[in-house]
């Protein structure tokens, strides 16, 4: 009777402590699908981050080409202004050594006339 009922407690542990692993184990598996859930989740959210970042910079790529002609307009007309006033500035110091050589003909023709 005693080794009856000493298999009888054994088997009981053994049951319970078996009991407590498939709870253990059932705990676990319903850990890594709710893991899996939010990788799923996370990927989705980095799938549409992506997509929103690409039209992000296809959009920025439009404005871009299509800023193009502007600023090449606005570029070609700085160097055309640039290049209006280096002309200017150089028909004004032609005017000046004119001015000077007319200056100094004139001293020139008055020392002439002196002598």
């Amino acid at each position: 009777v005693c080794t009856s009922s000493a298999i009888l407690i054994s088997d009981i542990r053994a049951l319970s402590c078996n009991s407590f692993t498939a709870s253990s184990a059932f705990l676990v598996l319903s850990s890594n699908v709710v893991a899996m859930v939010l990788a799923s989740v996370i990927l989705f959210s980095a799938a549409m981050v992506s997509t929103s970042a690409t039209l992000i910079l296809s959009s920025a790529t439009e404005a871009l080409v299509s800023a193009t002609p502007a600023l090449v307009s606005a570029i070609t007309a700085r160097f055309s202004a640039v290049l209006e006033f280096m002309f200017t500035m150089l028909a004004l110091s032609s005017a000046i050594v004119a001015l000077l050589s007319a200056v100094f003909a004139r001293s020139s023709a008055a020392a002439v006339s002196c002598k």
